[in-house]
């Protein structure tokens, strides 16, 4: 589990990191998250996270509907 909830700081570079290091994650919650954006977003859904079964995105105001929609 990864929690980086209210983490005003964190940038899409730093949930790349985190992804792509992370192969097992089952739990993500990147919720209030002001820098995240659709790269960050794009990341999470191109790092091949077979195993996850959570992710939280609650209040993620700087990602766009695209963003949204690379995880679809």
């Amino acid at each position: 589990m990864v929690n980086l909830s209210g983490c005003k700081f964190v940038t899409d570079n730093a949930v790349k990191v985190v992804v792509y290091s992370c192969k097992d994650l089952e739990h993500l919650n990147l919720t209030r998250l002001p820098k995240l954006t659709e790269e960050g977003l794009t990341a999470v859904a191109n790092a091949g996270l077979h195993k996850l079964k959570y992710l939280n995105l609650y209040a993620s105001t700087s990602i766009s509907n695209e963003g949204f929609e690379s995880l679809a």
